[in-house]
């Protein structure tokens, strides 16, 4: 049985593989091969998750849906032959549901497919890391920001399975 991934303590380390992302270094996407049952990776993974969240509010500070649908595009065709490693839906409602334009009861429906969202959320971040989404700010600025996101995210999700609040 796989741990819950939000049973999981944050510590400074878990930033790191995506550090090494943002700087290029494809090893970045190790916590993604890894055991999911490893506390570490889950952690890791946490913070990958919680970086495309906040790229995503960086890129879209203000959107409409149709913008929305050409990033996706441009994405899938910046992928060339590989552009069906990417379902359009499912990317699309990743950003959604990072700008809360998504009711939370779709996200899941949508996310059935959790390889396929995986997928999409690398891809997403990827791009987003090539349009240097860090900008001005800076790397250590966005780290930390994805690291308090996380934190924030897994809060959340406890005080959802634990019925303190309801979506």
């Amino acid at each position: 049985m796989t741990p819950d991934m939000f049973e999981v303590e944050l510590r400074d380390g878990h930033v790191e593989p995506l550090r090494r992302y943002m700087l290029g270094d494809s090893d970045g996407l190790e916590p993604f091969e890894a055991d999911p049952d490893d506390a570490d990776v889950r952690a890791e993974r946490t913070v990958f998750l919680a970086a495309v969240a906040v790229g995503v509010r960086r890129r879209f500070r203000t959107f409409n849906r149709a913008q929305i649908v050409r990033f996706v595009g441009d994405l899938r065709i910046s992928l060339g032959e590989d552009a069906g490693d990417v379902d359009p839906l499912i990317a699309e409602s990743i950003i959604r549901a990072a700008l809360g334009d998504l009711p939370a009861g779709e996200i899941g429906r949508v996310q059935r497919d959790p390889e396929k969202a995986l997928l999409a959320n690398i891809f997403i971040l990827e791009k987003l890391r090539d349009e240097d989404i860090v900008g001005d700010e800076g790397l250590e600025d966005f780290l930390r920001e994805c690291m308090d996101y996380a934190r924030t995210m897994l809060e959340k999700q406890r005080a959802i399975a634990a019925g303190e609040i309801t979506l």
